[in-house]
């Protein structure tokens, strides 16, 4: 029931008067309450219940209290509770709601105030292997270089004083408009007058029609501009560096054929080395992309709604259970936009449990649905994702299922099962796509399809049928797929399981406006919502 402050207030008051030094009880009564309590050095920690309630579990509720008391404080003393007031209420609240107790242990209570989230561990993970992988390809690079200059110099000295004239990696190097190239291993020097100048290795070979690069190693990728590791051409294309050295040079033909084969062959090791390099880097690009990293922010301000849902549900009909767990980060790239406030919608659904981050203000998010921080002169972190709040959802209640799924085999007189599964759409205001609908199969025989709504693919090497469908929502609310297959075990067609997107929140959470605690004025800020399922089966 409520109570008023001045009620709470006077029995705290009374209960220094009830209490005796004397007696070792851990509780005292009055007419109306119990007093349950524990000294704490000079305080004591004191629940006030009524006289119906099971005092083991008070006491039980008290020891957590207690423990919670000293796990945030190094010193149980009034300076240092008054210090801590705002982590311990958030803490206090997390045990009893609303009157009643919430079964958590001290564990999960240093987890939920620690406000971890997955994302922004994960978005952290994400941005640390990206600097990592980096550092190690400028490393790759700088040794290759090292290589490069130490093979130039060994090459100078072996040419009895005739040097590469002023060509150098610094001008001509893995740049933007030649790799090899123009003014690469000739033009302004070289191995003689009529040697390696004239057709050196960069204006009719590895530079204009042969160069390395054009699309790969440089802008876009590689030690060029606009092709790719000789993608129109290769070695012995174009003006070959053969045909032109041995019309041009023939008085040193053999040394400089010898000389120009060395360098081809090295040009070619650090050709495979860099392809290698390229390689891998594409690879560890893929592996990134595919850990479901968030979003490029568009704006200064961008914020991610996700949600995941677990479901599980028997063929028979009933619901298992059903648990949504989602959360709001906010990601800010503009030192100037950092005092913000975040407007809600008000049609969020409020059965909904709400956490916000403890430096957010509580109350004016549970008054005006704003979230905004406690202490409107401290500023949003620039550059790291944050929590800002989180959310949970648990019921049994079966017409909260978003999309049903009835499988339906049966066994026939050919030793055979014919199964009839079909999906409906139980919330219409939700949009699902690319659904994915997995049946495993007894390993008998490979499953004869005869109607399905949208497309399938039978995997022979795990026994499964993926029944596919694009999209579903209020137009295309329920489907249907029927095959047969050999093997009349009804329950090897269980669990199916069910995977798909959305870009819509089952919590119908969005963000109305942003706006600067300053002024009120609106700032240009992106979201992305994204639901998605953690684990859905129908067993």
């Amino acid at each position: 029931m409520d109570m008023s402050r001045s009620r709470i207030e006077g029995l705290l008051a009374s209960f220094p008067k009830l209490i005796d030094n004397n007696e070792q009880h851990t509780f005292v009564e009055t007419d109306s309450v119990r007093y349950v309590y524990q000294p704490l050095e000079e305080l004591f920690m004191v629940l006030i219940t009524n006289k119906n309630s099971n005092i083991l579990q008070d006491i039980e509720t008290l020891n957590l209290f207690v423990r919670a008391i000293s796990d945030y404080c190094h010193t149980i003393n009034t300076h240092e509770i008054e210090e801590m007031a705002f982590e311990l209420s958030s803490v206090f609240d997390e045990i009893v709601n609303l009157g009643y107790r919430e079964y958590v242990s001290i564990q999960q209570l240093r987890t939920i105030s620690e406000m971890e989230s997955h994302e922004e561990k994960l978005a952290a993970e994400i941005e640390k292997n990206k600097e990592k992988e980096a550092k190690e390809l400028l490393n790759r690079k700088a040794k290759s270089l090292e290589m490069q200059r130490k093979e130039m110099q060994k090459k100078m000295g072996s040419g009895g004083g005739m040097g590469f004239g002023s060509m150098g990696y610094s001008n001509s190097g893995f740049g933007s408009n030649s790799g090899y190239g123009n003014n690469n291993y000739g033009n302004n020097g070289g191995y003689g007058n009529d040697s390696y100048g004239n057709s050196n290795y960069g204006s009719n070979n590895y530079g204009n029609n042969n160069n390395y690069g054009n699309n790969n190693y440089g802008n876009n990728g590689g030690f060029g501009n606009n092709s790719g590791f000789g993608s129109q051409n290769n070695y012995n294309s174009g003006n070959q560096y053969n045909n032109n050295n041995q019309q041009q040079n023939q008085p040193f033909r053999g040394k400089g054929m010898q000389l120009g084969h060395k360098n081809n062959n090295n040009v070619n090791d650090l050709v495979s080395q860099m392809q290698d390099e390229v390689t891998n880097q594409v690879m560890a690009d893929q592996m990134v992309a595919s850990n479901n990293e968030p979003a490029t922010p568009t704006e200064p301000v961008h914020a991610i709604i996700s949600e995941k849902i677990s479901l599980a549900a028997s063929h028979d009909g009933g619901l298992e259970n059903l648990e949504i767990k989602g959360d709001m980060i906010l990601r800010i790239m503009d030192p100037n936009s950092t005092h913000l406030r975040i407007q809600l919608n008000n049609s969020f659904n409020r059965n909904f449990q709400f956490k916000t981050h403890p430096q957010v203000d509580k109350r004016l998010f549970n008054s005006e649905s704003v979230i905004a921080l406690k202490d409107p002169s401290k500023p949003f972190p620039v550059g790291t994702p944050l929590g800002i709040l989180k959310w949970r959802f648990a019921t049994k209640d079966e017409s909260f299922i978003p999309l049903s799924i009835n499988c339906w085999p049966t066994p026939n007189v050919n030793g055979a099962c014919d199964v009839n599964i079909e999906y409906e759409l139980e919330v219409p205001n939700i949009t699902l796509n690319n659904v994915s609908i997995i049946i495993p199969y007894p390993g008998m025989g490979s499953p004869v399809v005869s109607e399905v709504d949208g497309s399938y693919n039978i995997n022979q090497q795990n026994r499964y049928v993926e029944w596919q469908i694009p999209i579903i929502d209020a137009d295309n609310r329920s489907g249907s797929m029927e095959f047969s297959v050999q093997g009349n075990d009804t329950s090897s067609f269980f669990p199916v399981r069910v995977n798909f997107t959305s870009n819509q929140s089952f919590s119908n959470i969005n963000i109305a406006d942003i706006q600067h605690v300053e002024n009120g004025s609106s700032v240009n800020y992106s979201h992305e919502t994204r639901l998605m399922p953690d684990n859905y089966i129908i067993m």
